[in-house]
């Protein structure tokens, strides 16, 4: 049996945990910014456990809680001081103690869908964006020019069009099935990309295609959106012409 709406309840919880010590570490700086590290991290595992099977609620919890042994985050992986250290103890016990908690018949069933893909079905994947699409993480049309040649038709246009159409652009992309591939800039240093059934903008480059490669989808740190393959007739019905291909930066 899997767990996903258990691992959907914790990853919330994760959330709002991660999003507390944030807040804490902007009144009082320091330390407190580990904690949020510590449940981001732990939120990222979690979704590693999507769709597996385990025997029963006692082996999901024991998978879970060995996997919160060591980290992946640059920053934990150091030598912390004391004070740091404390924190991210005190961040994991708090997770322990839900975990602990956890009844599976606890959480209502669940819609949304997010897993994190790693080894080698991540490598196939990313194989794939970056022989259809030739994209890697690194700048894609249009910040690296006319990047790549190899993909003749392709458009762009700055995100703040983008964002009053995105539930058009969503609807486009889910046309042919709810979830999509995400590869973009990691924030950990290890071999995955994503399974997700949303479009969102990170602040940070990525990119999202149909489990068929047919289309692609790039947003940038530098705030365009970029679309090329079967979804670019209905892209282009969406937007103005005078918005395609046009730097309309204030």
């Amino acid at each position: 049996m899997n767990f996903n709406n258990l691992i959907f309840s914790l990853r919330e919880y994760c959330a709002e945990a991660s999003h507390k010590y944030y807040s804490e570490s902007r009144r009082y700086g320091g330390y407190t910014f580990c904690g949020y590290l510590t449940f981001n991290e732990i939120a990222f595992k979690l979704a590693m456990l999507v769709d597996r099977e385990f025997e029963n609620l006692s082996d999901f919890k024991s998978v879970v809680r060995d996997s919160l042994n060591g980290h992946y985050d640059y920053y934990l992986t150091k030598r912390l001081d004391y004070e740091s250290g404390s924190v991210v103890t005190k961040a994991t016990n708090e997770f322990l103690c839900r975990l602990d908690a956890a009844n599976e018949n606890e959480v209502p069933k669940n819609d949304s869908y997010y897993r994190v893909i790693y080894n080698k079905e991540a490598e196939t994947i990313i194989a794939r964006f970056k022989t259809v699409w030739h994209y890697d993480t690194s700048y894609w049309f249009p910040l690296n020019a006319d990047y790549p040649k190899e993909i003749r038709e392709k458009i762009f246009v700055t995100e703040k069009n983008a964002a009053p159409k995105m539930d058009s652009i969503i609807a486009l992309a889910q046309k042919n099935g709810k979830r999509v591939y995400r590869y973009g800039e990691c924030d950990y240093p290890l071999c995955y990309c994503e399974e997700t059934d949303d479009l969102y903008e990170h602040g940070i480059e990525q990119a999202y295609t149909d489990k068929d490669f047919s289309w692609f989808i790039y947003f940038s740190h530098e705030g365009t959106v970029a679309f090329a393959g079967s979804i670019l007739p209905e892209i282009r019905k969406i937007f103005a012409d005078e918005l395609i291909n046009k730097w309309d930066f204030e």
